[in-house]
């Protein structure tokens, strides 16, 4: 997610806008079909426990959710551990890719390189590297999570450099509004704000290239 956020330039993402998946009815299927390939009464415990185990934390989700209170940093700890839990597609990314840029801006950062790259530069992540510190620069929050998870780092980073193509993205942003219905083309985005776009994200992306060079 962060290293999405460094690609696009986001600068809002905060505790509210991430979160996890509990898949417990997944959860709970995978475990019945587990009990039913045991034989023995013994070998069937340890599934009927997790069956338990799961159905209760379901049983108090849904208690949670009827009485619109969130669940405790500590449930969702023990959950985790009893539920299978993912990720959730990533949401609530608006604040980025130049959002906020007049177009008169725009068109001087198009002949402007040194004012693009500044631009990149000083793009700030709302998460801190450390508590009551100030807003890390987005490439400055990921060397610091590389120290720890360098190998997350190089794998993800490979596989955008597997998928990343200029021309496929420069097709995906020209052609983003094309659909867009007659009453609404007020909506579409400027030729300038989309060539800002792609340079904005290509250059993004050489960027984190370089983090494992």
């Amino acid at each position: 997610m962060l290293i999405f956020d460094a690609i696009i330039g986001n600068s809002d993402r905060h505790q509210e806008n991430w979160g996890f998946i509990s898949k417990f009815n997944e959860t709970i299927i995978e475990i019945e079909e587990e009990i039913k390939t045991k034989k023995r009464f013994f070998q069937k415990l340890y599934p009927i426990l997790k069956m338990f185990l799961a159905t209760a934390a379901l049983a108090q989700r849904q208690l949670e959710e009827e009485n619109n209170t969130k669940p405790r940093k500590s449930t969702l700890q023990s959950q985790s551990l009893i539920v299978k839990t993912d990720f959730s597609p990533i949401y609530d990314s608006g604040c980025c890719l130049g959002r906020e840029l007049v177009d008169t801006k725009i068109e001087k950062m198009l002949t402007n390189t040194q004012m693009l790259d500044a631009y990149v530069n000083k793009g700030k992540a709302e998460i801190r590297i450390e508590e009551g510190k100030k807003k890390p620069q987005h490439f400055e929050l990921l060397r610091a999570l590389m120290v720890t998870y360098k190998n997350v780092f190089t794998s993800t980073i490979s596989r955008i450099n597997e998928v990343y193509s200029f021309e496929g993205l420069k097709e995906m942003i020209q052609t983003i509004d094309k659909e867009l219905p007659s009453e609404l083309s007020h909506y579409k985005l400027s030729e300038n704000r989309k060539e800002l776009m792609i340079n904005l994200i290509d250059l993004r992306i050489q960027k984190l290239k370089q983090l494992i060079e």
